[in-house]
């Protein structure tokens, strides 16, 4: 064992920073906080949104005892903040620990059916109940006490299944409010042309997937959803809180599985079976109800892999989509005359909008200008984020962004370009529909209700008129706005009926998508009478386009293998007035509902108007110290307390510990502080602790280290285009010194002493977005430099060390493979009586790190994913998908005069998998094996352990 060094001070100080920390989850420094407290929950707030908590308050105080009637609460430990991020441009909310929190964001998601507000109060809200439950359990109240938050969290990863934490609260907003994805038939969209037209998965790969599956990726809320909804069809509204009343505690049926089989006399893979089954007879004959479209093909190739084509604009020969696939990432391309051109690739998030439960259209084109929606965040500050116009024009390949910081969520260019009409959700939920010129100079506004939201946004061919889809409270509307006058003419009268999307203008009126029938189909709303079904297929129809040379109707055909685009003219069909169709809708909820109905308290879902409630500021300073997470170890010679801290806002984390040795009586302690509020994050640390070392010869030595530490760096991270790009800058000042430190013969002499060491360093990285099978980047580049410098006149020794790496990404020879070259140098100077820690690990295939003044490695590696396996070892380990990397590494040193350099070659096999069936808990085992020095087999076998 190699004996302690001065020098290895050095490692918690330069740890303590990292590298690469990129933008934290924060709010712009200056945000002033208000707070409504309920007695459960606390709702902190901007002022401007005073409104809009009154009304989260209401939803709550309406909603949560509906909730804990089938999930009761027995214990909660303090209130639970809820956070109302208003400055966050993104559909989306969740619920984590650390500290125990909700994060409420602003935007609307067009899936809601109702005010987003109530749908995450019901969603969000239902996690927090399920983040309790391990409370009503002994092992759950003992972790807690023992551990703090991360020991009910421990109960929550390790046995609550995500598809029950997911599917739960879909019911649970389906069940309370008029909308909900359970209502929306693109949310079963995958899973159901799958069990149509492929041969069952099995549970575990419908759970967990493989990444090499008929869909993009195992989709565990609707698989959730439609398994919590039989769970409580068959067995009751309390079946969940049964299962969770034993799951976690210490016995034979400690698993969530185990409790199920218990309970229900079926084990998990059963239940999926018999809720399959029943979903299959329902999806038949949804299927055996319609009467199919013929349809012409316009772009159908053979996939290997799925990939999806989203049509956005057609003209005479020439339809212009969005490309998405799991191998190959997002791509603009233009089919003409059964030909695709790939024109560019565009960002992911593009696609996601389009691919996701809301099919929103997210992308738009004129004459000659492509437009979508540019999400981004602060490169700091990455709470505060916006929605701005980019624009790419096909003739001179150049790509414009139209707008800066602004709160856009759709667009739509113009027929000649001339104007872009967008709609805004601002940070105070106002809404409204703009027009602005082809410099971006706003030329008109309309004010839309409060809390609407408007989308999927088309141009009449005269520029006169637009056609979009609003919801609000009332739910979905398509309307017809007047430019001119600025009136609305009401298309479809708001309903809870249907999911209405992207409207289109025809020479025989506006033809849209809708599930009214119970999927997604093609409607036309004439100029006069009844809405009218038009298009039929087996699985789905999306994203209709007018082609007004052929006067066809080009749209999105969704089969088991990915979107095709097909083509039907619009006089050769023959409609169906809307009520003359019988709705065959899957509401896999209804049989719930309907024993709800019995109990008044359930029975009602429409909330009361919100109420006032007490406000009062959210002090930064009265809640600096957020204790959330704390231990309390013993060990037969020694205990162990630590305590760490963490505010609502992420802006002050703070961690101290404690050791008491028994046997030599002596005490260790540190105190840690990370303030982030502003551009710089400071950090301060203090530590004093007693070591103790055996060598070979049992001999026993004590020594005692002390350390400093005050530091600041600043992180970066922002989207340009599709590169993602982080930086970080940093600086850190470390005060060490070893008392009582013995010297060893058989080494070099390690005196006691002091030693201030100066750390300064930046790194920068540059990703493109890559695909969804790729296992490393494809494009892209990473470097990092740093300097440590003693300074003299406070230290015992003169030291210097400088490094330096670059990482570069290439594309490999296949789709999703990567070629990865990589260098690394270091060096020190000043005394020889210790070195400081190494900046890099050691060559592949070498377990111990080489002593150098200086030195440096370069290294190439080939990644490529090979393939699925979805193999189990019992209950205890999933096999997702394998993967293979060959590897090459030249490494030199130079300690005090002498050289040596060693080499490898080797093979590694990754096997991607989930332990004791949890996706959250995805473990990596790997065996390589190298050829070191060209002589001697060098085997490793090791596991990576992530959180997802």
């Amino acid at each position: 064992m190699r004996f302690w060094n001065p020098g290895s001070l050095m490692v918690a100080a330069i740890c303590l920073c990292s590298a690469w920390v990129g933008a934290t989850e924060q709010h712009a420094p200056m945000t002033r906080w208000q707070k409504i407290d309920l007695p459960d929950y606390r709702i902190v707030f901007e002022p401007e949104l005073r409104s809009e908590a009154e009304r989260i308050a209401s939803y709550l105080e309406f909603y949560v005892p509906k909730m804990e009637q089938s999930m009761p609460v027995s214990l909660r430990p303090k209130r639970i903040p809820i956070l109302l991020s208003s400055s966050s441009h993104e559909s989306n909310g969740y619920v984590a620990v650390s500290p125990f929190r909700s994060v409420f964001f602003n935007q609307p998601a067009a899936f809601a059916a109702e005010d987003w507000l109530k749908t995450l109060s019901i969603h969000e809200v239902r996690h927090t109940i399920q983040a309790l439950q391990p409370l009503d359990t002994n092992s759950g109240r003992i972790l807690t006490t023992w551990f703090g938050e991360s020991g009910s969290a421990f109960l929550n990863v390790l046995f609550y299944p995500a598809w029950f934490l997911e599917g739960d609260a879909v019911l649970e907003e389906t069940l309370l409010s008029n909308g909900g994805r359970g209502r929306v038939a693109s949310f079963d969209l995958w899973r159901r042309t799958h069990e149509l037209s492929q041969p069952r998965y099995d549970y575990f790969r419908a759970f967990l997937g493989t990444g090499y599956d008929s869909y993009p990726f195992a989709n565990h809320y609707e698989l959730g959803y439609f398994l919590t909804t039989y769970l409580r069809n068959t067995y009751g509204d309390r079946i969940l809180d049964d299962i969770l009343e034993s799951t976690g505690e210490f016995g034979l049926t400690i698993t969530f599985d185990g409790n199920t089989r218990k309970l229900t006399k079926d084990s998990l893979p059963e239940t999926y079976e018999h809720a399959m089954n029943e979903l299959h007879q329902r999806w038949k004959a949804q299927q055996q109800a319609m009467t199919l479209t013929d349809i012409d093909p316009l772009w159908a190739p053979g996939r290997k892999a799925w990939r999806s084509y989203y049509p956005f604009a057609s003209s005479g020969d020439t339809t212009w989509a969005i490309r998405h696939g799991v191998m190959d990432g997002t791509w603009l391309v233009g089919i003409e005359n059964g030909r695709e051109v790939r024109i560019r690739q565009i960002r992911n998030t593009v696609a996601s909008s389009l691919r996701g439960t809301a099919k929103q259209r997210s992308i738009s084109k004129g004459d000659d200008q492509v437009c979508w929606i540019n999400y981004h965040a602060d490169a700091r500050f990455n709470l505060q984020s916006w929605g701005d116009i980019d624009c790419y024009s096909l003739q001179q390949d150049r790509l414009q962004h139209l707008t800066q910081r602004q709160k856009y969520t759709s667009v739509a260019v113009s027929p000649t370009d001339r104007y872009y009409a967008a709609a805004e959700f601002t940070e105070t939920r106002d809404a409204s529909i703009r027009i602005l010129d082809a410099s971006g100079v706003v030329v008109q506004h309309f004010a839309l209700p409060k809390h609407a939201f408007a989308f999927d946004l088309a141009w009449s061919a005269d520029e006169q008129q637009l056609v979009f889809v609003q919801l609000d409270d009332e739910g979905f509307s398509i309307r017809q706005l007047q430019l001119a006058s600025g009136q609305q003419r009401i298309l479809m009268a708001a309903n809870h009926d249907q999911v209405p999307r992207s409207p289109v203008f025809t020479d025989q009126g506006v033809v849209y998508s809708s599930d009214y029938s119970g999927t997604d189909q093609l409607w036309l709303l004439p100029d006069t009478g009844q809405p009218q079904l038009i298009v039929q297929r087996p699985y789905g129809a999306y994203f209709p386009n007018w082609n007004a040379t052929l006067k066809s109707i080009v749209f999105a055909d969704y089969q088991s293998h990915g979107q095709d685009i097909v083509t039907v003219p619009l006089a050769n069909l023959s409609g169906i007035e809307k009520d003359q169709v019988l709705p065959v809708r899957t509401d896999y909820f209804a049989p719930l509902q309907a024993q709800r109905s019995d109990n008044p308290l359930l029975a009602d879902i429409t909330p009361p108007e919100p109420q006032d409630h007490d406000v009062s500021a959210y002090s930064r300073w009265g809640n600096l110290v957020n204790i959330n997470n704390w231990s309390l170890l013993f060990s037969g010679q020694s205990a162990s307390a630590t305590v760490n801290s963490n505010n609502l806002l992420n802006t002050v984390g703070m961690s101290a510990s404690a050791v008491q040795d028994f046997k030599h009586h002596e005490t260790s302690g540190s105190f840690s502080l990370a303030y982030r509020r502003w551009y710089p994050v400071i950090t301060a640390s203090v530590a004093s602790d007693f070591h103790v070392q055996t060598d070979k010869q049992d001999v026993e030595r004590q020594w005692r280290q002390n350390t400093r530490n005050v530091g600041a760096y600043v992180p970066w991270s922002w989207q340009q285009d599709y590169q993602q790009l982080q930086a970080v800058a940093g600086v850190n000042l470390s005060f060490s010194d070893i008392d009582g430190i013995p010297v060893r013969d058989d080494i070099d002499n390690q005196p006691s002493g002091e030693l201030v060491l100066w750390k300064s360093y930046v790194g920068f990285s540059q990703q493109r977005e890559g695909a969804q099978r790729d296992f490393e980047s494809r494009h892209g580049w990473v470097a990092e430099l740093g300097f440590n410098q003693s300074v003299d006149e406070w230290s015992d020794f003169d030291k210097q060390q400088y490094w330096g790496s670059v990482k570069l990404y290439f594309p490999g020879f296949w789709l999703t493979h990567s070629i990865v070259a990589e260098a690394e140098y270091e060096e020190q100077q000043g005394d020889d009586d210790f070195l400081l820690p190494n900046q890099f690990e050691p060559a592949r295939g070498f377990l111990d790190t080489l002593t150098k003044d200086q030195g440096g490695r370069v290294g190439l590696e080939y990644v490529a994913p090979v393939g699925s396996l979805s193999w189990r070892l019992g209950r205890v380990l999933y096999l997702k998908s394998w993967q293979l990397s060959m590897s090459a590494d030249y490494e030199t040193a130079e300690y005090q005069d002498e050289f040596e350099d060693r080499w490898s070659t080797g093979v590694k096999v990754a096997l991607p998998s989930h332990l004791f069936s949890n996706l959250s808990l995805q473990v990596n085992p790997y065996v390589s094996t190298y050829l070191v020095d060209g002589y001697k087999m060098q085997t490793i076998v090791g596991v990576g352990v992530s959180n997802e």
